[in-house]
């Protein structure tokens, strides 16, 4: 989709009020002329105007905008905890419980070696239990 100069003006009028957040950049410009644009297309547009993208650094941002850093101690416990209670289902613990998104679930399972299940298994899979297949 190419942009026409006008589409282009209206978001760099955006830019600034919105500090360069490209998702708030979307949103506002939807809500100010009721005609919804990418963020894809955002981005590739402030690129190709040269214009210098921050990065997020990998931060997360809550529903109320408060930025957020990495998962703290009693956080990466609860998101342990919820494997075995959502058994291994990121996509019903997110739901469930509106904490954590799915990547954080999925992103924190993987680094605990945890068997990620998909909406549709049951069962409870433990430990990486296929490292064991073989060994007398």
């Amino acid at each position: 989709m190419t942009l026409t100069v006008y589409e282009v003006s209206k978001i760099f009028e955006l830019v600034e009020p919105c500090k360069g957040n490209i998702a708030e950049i979307a949103r506002q410009y939807a809500k100010k002329y009721e005609d919804a644009i990418s963020t894809f297309a955002i981005r590739t547009c402030l690129i190709k105007r040269k214009y210098k993208l921050n990065s997020h650094g990998g931060r997360r941002v809550s529903l109320d905008s408060k930025k957020r850093g990495p998962l703290k101690g009693e956080e990466i416990k609860e998101v342990f905890v919820d494997y075995f209670l959502f058994d291994g289902n990121a996509k019903r613990a997110s739901k469930t419980k509106g904490k954590y998104g799915n990547t954080t679930y999925l992103r924190y399972w993987k680094i605990f070696g945890l068997k990620i299940n998909t909406p549709g298994s049951s069962g409870l899979n433990l430990f990486l239990e296929d490292r064991v297949e073989g060994e007398n």
